[in-house]
């Protein structure tokens, strides 16, 4: 069995599930600290009554890459069914022949909601500036907000980013401006373009 997942995060931890993704959900510090121990605490119930050919697995699968995915689906996944975590990015970039696709071309034109440091745990455009980057494919992408620092873009490969955004707002009044505002960010970044290949 494959569990197809989005998240790289541990079960537990600084960099786990809880850490990571709770406060998105409303979680405040306190919470977070609940919920961090309540995951490290189902781990070791499941390790101390786990078969004999599993314990020693249990606590090496909550540190795998992908088991705090979904809250933890990552590692019941594991443990129960004995699935195999693969990112769901490449089953995606796979079904589409996405590698075929690259060939022959100069540019790749990509978006994101919100751009940001979670962006590279394995949302579409870290698998598509991946495989881009093989291919020496340049890849630049709009986004409705960039919270990515220089680091975390230049990390990610992509060559350059445009927040579609053409002044302060609320989501509400962004979300429903959101084709026109990428029209006029893509006009702009086009004429750049062509400015240059004249």
């Amino acid at each position: 069995m494959r569990c197809y997942l989005r998240c790289k995060k541990p079960l537990f931890g600084s960099e786990g599930a809880a850490y990571v993704y709770a406060r998105q959900k409303g979680a405040d510090n306190a919470a977070i600290e609940l919920l961090d121990e309540g995951l490290k605490n189902i781990a070791q119930v499941v390790a101390k009554n786990a078969p004999k050919n599993l314990k020693n697995g249990v606590k090496n699968t909550a540190d795998t890459e992908g088991s705090g995915a979904a809250g933890g689906l990552g590692f019941g996944a594991q443990v129960f069914l004995q699935a195999t975590l693969r990112r769901g990015i490449d089953l995606i970039l796979d079904l589409t022949n996405f590698d075929n696709l690259l060939n022959n071309n100069n540019l790749i034109i990509t978006g994101e909601g919100r751009l940001d440091s979670q962006t590279a745990q394995g949302k579409l455009i870290m698998g598509i500036a991946e495989r881009a980057r093989k291919a020496h494919v340049p890849v630049i992408a709009f986004c409705g907000a960039l919270e990515a620092s220089g680091a975390d873009i230049k990390n990610l490969g992509l060559l350059a980013t445009f927040p579609i955004g053409q002044k302060p707002t609320t989501l509400a009044k962004a979300l429903e401006t959101t084709g026109q505002n990428l029209e006029k960010t893509a006009f702009n970044v086009a004429r750049i373009f062509n400015h240059f290949v004249r």
